[in-house]
C-alpha cells in the first residue's frame, strides 16, 4: 500500500504512513470480515468524504437510547465472539 503512494520519491514516505494506515485500518479484511476498527472500538471512524456525501442511511436512522444499547450490546457480543464456531456463521 504505501509503495503506490511513494513511487516517485522514496525519501518521504513518513508524509504518507498516516493516510497509508488509515487506509488499512478501515477496509474489511477477508479474515476477520471486519475492520480492525471496527474490532477495536466497536465503531467505524469516519471519514472526510463522510462530510461531502454525508452518512450512509443505517447511520441516519434515528433510534431510541434502548435500540441503541440494545444493537450495541448485539455487535459487542458478535466481536468478543470472534474465533470461535459462533463467529464463523456470522453476526
Amino acid at each position: 500500500m504505501l509503495e503506490t503512494l511513494v513511487i516517485t520519491n522514496q525519501r518521504n514516505w513518513d508524509m504518507f504512513l498516516l493516510y497509508a494506515l488509515s487506509a488499512y485500518r478501515s477496509s474489511i479484511h477477508d479474515t476477520t470480515r471486519f475492520s480492525p476498527n471496527k474490532l477495536l472500538f466497536e465503531r467505524e471512524n469516519g471519514a472526510p468524504l463522510d462530510l461531502v456525501y454525508g452518512l450512509p442511511a443505517k447511520l441516519k436512522e434515528r433510534q431510541t437510547n434502548t435500540e441503541f444499547v440494545t444493537e450495541l450490546s448485539r455487535e459487542a457480543k458478535c466481536l468478543l465472539s470472534f474465533g470461535t464456531s459462533e463467529s464463523q456463521t456470522g453476526c
